[in-house]
């Protein structure tokens, strides 16, 4: 089965946009890792949100975790964005702990990238993005030479630039137990033909991926030894339990079935993956107990729950799967520098999620929280708020891993919202100013609400007259409505429409449809 990489979509106000370390001034750059706040800060940067995860640890104790996304910058070129995460380390001083990668791209670009990361050589925290003590890249040998096996790290003699921007972090480095993490940002190069250059790798379309977590420490997250070498070290692979060979040095053979894992890219369509094994959450998957299920109420008690679904072949096990819910947080204005403070940690399912189902109210990841006014402040000058509900769990696979969902602290039935309709970005059509098209969809309304739509519909049927308005204008116009349902608002509003353009572009009334809607823009 193939990995499928989510795009990043970001968060509200963040949208679009990819965790950013500090690798380009364009977007918000969150780089700290605060210790006394260790959720927070880089490693839980709001714009990992929907990424794949991988995570391990022993029975339900987590231990560490992998998580990754691609994006695309302005010019169009893509890039993979990884992150190796330990959150256990009972040894966290450590100046041996290492993450080993092997990458095998596309077919025609080159041999295998091997990495070797060597996040420090100290024993102090690093609460701000450090560069690595070490990293050595090359390529897998195919030749044995001397001393140095087939399979070896045969070094670059140049290490591509885009290594530079590879950073760490770590903390609690003197406590019993600490974490430490390493983000990557790899630029994809679709001609590329080896895995030295600059502009990157050939990662057009299937590739394979293998990596293995080395974790000095002295107990796992159980206080058991299992699986810990005689030197102190835990090993963690992906695929799991594919090892280095030869004494250390020996990279897994990526013709051999299983030892690596396939990855494709998904859609820039959220959501960007399809529900293909491992553990998947929609935004609708997370919400409240109250009606409707994205109302917070600000001075009652709130019951706030996330229903994942398993999509494996096995069961998951009860308190399995951890969940963290963030809270925007915003103030008087919806901005990017939001906090998304974390609103409950630690919650996990409270039963077995059978496979192929959804968790329910017997089984789901579900908590109390009193007050939600007195607690986030923010929330009474900003009561339209996003909740953003991240999962993890030893042993388990998720994709996409976390979501946000829209909510609102209301206190009366009826309440409004203020929106803003933006046509930033897009290219100017026109010296003229731009005219924007709303297309508004009821819901659960009535069929019709009083006689004027009737008078409305014979105008429509005058307008189309008058206009020269044909079906196929209208099907152009707004290709995503029904225009053969004979509803008469609908034909009154598009026939409206069409009229206004006529007016205004009076110099094009010759063009054909296609043409006059290049001129305007396409609602």
């Amino acid at each position: 089965m193939s990995i499928c990489i989510p795009f990043a979509f970001g968060v509200p106000y963040l949208s679009r946009e990819a965790p950013n370390w500090g690798w380009s001034n364009q977007t918000r750059i969150i780089d700290e890792w605060d210790p006394l706040h260790p959720e927070g800060g880089a490693i839980k940067d709001p714009r990992w949100r929907g990424a794949f995860n991988q995570s391990f640890g022993i029975g339900t104790a987590e231990e560490a975790s992998f998580r990754m996304l691609y994006h695309e910058d302005a010019t169009g070129k893509r890039f993979l964005y990884f992150s190796w995460h330990v959150k256990f380390d009972a040894d966290p001083g450590s100046t041996i702990d290492r993450i080993n990668v092997a990458i095998d791209p596309s077919s025609g670009g080159g041999k295998p990238l091997l990495l070797e990361l060597t996040p420090f050589n100290d024993t102090a925290d690093h609460t701000a993005a450090t560069a690595l003590h070490s990293i050595s890249a090359g390529r897998r040998r195919s030749i044995a030479s001397g001393s140095d096996q087939i399979g070896s790290l045969e070094p670059f003699s140049n290490p591509p630039n885009w290594l530079n921007e590879t950073r760490a972090w770590r903390v609690g480095a003197h406590s019993s137990q600490g974490q430490w993490a390493i983000h990557m940002r790899m630029p994809i190069d679709p001609q590329a033909t080896d895995v030295d250059g600059n502009n990157g790798l050939r990662l057009t379309d299937l590739f394979k991926m293998w990596y293995l977590f080395r974790i000095k420490t002295t107990t796992r997250a159980n206080q058991s030894n299992t699986d810990i070498s005689g030197g102190g070290v835990l090993r963690l692979s992906w695929p799991k339990n594919v090892y280095l060979t030869g004494g250390g040095v020996v990279y897994p053979d990526p013709s051999v079935a299983d030892n690596y894992e396939s990855c494709s890219f998904g859609s820039q369509t959220d959501p960007s993956c399809p529900a293909n094994g491992g553990i998947t959450i929609g935004d609708l998957d997370v919400g409240t107990t109250n009606s409707p299920s994205s109302y917070i109420d600000p001075a009652n008690p709130n019951v706030f729950y996330a229903q994942p679904t398993n999509n494996g072949s096995s069961d998951v096990a009860k308190y399995a799967i951890n969940a963290t819910f963030r809270l925007a947080n915003w103030g008087s204005v919806a901005q990017e520098n939001a906090p998304w403070t974390t609103i409950q940690s630690g919650v996990c399912n409270s039963e077995i999620i059978p496979a192929g189902a959804k968790a329910d109210a017997t089984n789901d990841i579900r908590f109390n929280k009193d007050d939600m006014a007195s607690v986030y402040p923010n929330v009474t000058a900003a009561p339209h708020q996003c909740m953003l509900v991240e999962l993890s769990g030893a042993g388990l696979h998720f994709n996409p891993s976390s979501v946000y969902r829209n909510m609102d602290f209301i206190v009366n039935s009826k309440y409004s919202r203020t929106a803003e309709i933006s046509v930033a970005g897009l290219k100017p059509i026109d010296k003229r100013p731009r005219d924007v098209y709303l297309a508004v969809e009821t819901l659960n309304m009535p069929a019709k609400t009083s006689r004027d739509f009737e008078h409305f519909g014979h105008l429509a049927k005058e307008t189309l007259n008058m206009t020269g308005t044909t079906s196929r204008d209208l099907g152009y116009f707004a290709p995503v409505m029904d225009l053969k349902s004979n509803d008469d608002r609908l034909v009154w509003i598009v026939g409206q429409a069409q009229k206004l353009i006529r007016e205004r572009y009076k110099p094009h009334e010759h063009c054909s449809p296609e043409q006059r809607l290049d001129q305007i823009g396409r609602a």
